[in-house]
């Protein structure tokens, strides 16, 4: 069996929660999993309107109409 690589999405998430919101801005253990919660609702969200499972997500798939539409 071999390993799944993280596509650009998974990678840029990964940065962002472990990197940017821990690291440089120094967020709090609550920020981290607030935006981790609103950002499961936007794969979510979009999962559903792609029509994709929320693993096959990736960049693309986050334009700017489909984050209007899910705020």
């Amino acid at each position: 069996m071999s390993a799944v690589r993280p596509n650009d999405l998974a990678r840029a998430l990964r940065g962002f929660f472990t990197d940017y919101l821990a690291r440089v801005r120094g967020a709090s253990p609550h920020t981290v999993q607030s935006y981790r919660d609103s950002v499961v609702l936007l794969l979510r969200f979009v999962s559903v309107q792609e029509k994709r499972a929320v693993s096959q997500l990736d960049l693309v798939h986050l334009t700017p109409q489909r984050v209007l539409d899910f705020l």
